[in-house]
């Protein structure tokens, strides 16, 4: 009866298997295991056209007579946000072509 904020892997896993299904129709074959991929485009010029890239906040905890530090997001890779958020129309076909080159 009430509204409330979800993210996280629930929001996440998600998002990401949707991006790989189109993915996989873009590419017409499944790309498979694209973690490498995903950490070359990460190191590359590409990076800033592929994710956007979360700098700020955190996923400190304050509730339910708890408080946990979590950890700050910054420049690159982090562990609140990972790699940023996935910008799918830039990324798809830079996984396509990694995948078709490795």
């Amino acid at each position: 009866g009430q509204w409330t904020l979800a993210g996280g892997t629930s929001a996440a896993a998600p998002l990401w298997a949707g991006v790989m299904a189109v993915a996989d129709q873009v590419a017409g074959r499944p790309l498979g295991y694209i973690n490498p991929s995903l950490y070359k485009i990460a190191a590359s010029s590409q990076y800033s056209s592929a994710f956007r890239d979360v700098t700020t906040g955190n996923n400190n905890y304050a509730g339910n007579g708890a408080s946990v530090v979590g950890y700050q997001a910054t420049t690159g890779w982090d562990p609140v946000t990972g790699l940023g958020s996935p910008n799918a129309a830039n990324l798809i076909p830079l996984l396509i072509q990694d995948s078709q080159s490795g």
